[in-house]
C-alpha cells in the first residue's frame, strides 16, 4: 500500500506540473470568461438603448400623429 501512494504521489506530481499547466490555461479560460461576461455586458447595454431608441421613436411618432 505505501509502494502504491508513493507511486501515486510521484505520479501526482507529474499530474501537479500537468496541473500547473492546466491552471494556466484556466487562468486564460477565466480571462476569457470575464471578456465574455464583459462581452455581454456590452450586448446587453447595447439591446438596452436600442430598445429605448425605439420606443422614443415610436412615442415621439405618436404625439405627432396626435
Amino acid at each position: 500500500m505505501l509502494d502504491i501512494k508513493i507511486n501515486k504521489d510521484s505520479d501526482d506530481d507529474d499530474d501537479d506540473d500537468d496541473d500547473d499547466d492546466d491552471d494556466d490555461d484556466d487562468d486564460d479560460d477565466d480571462d476569457d470568461d470575464d471578456d465574455v461576461d464583459v462581452m455581454m455586458m456590452m450586448m446587453i447595454m447595447m439591446m438596452l438603448v436600442v430598445v429605448v431608441v425605439v420606443v422614443v421613436m415610436v412615442v415621439v411618432v405618436i404625439v405627432k400623429i396626435i
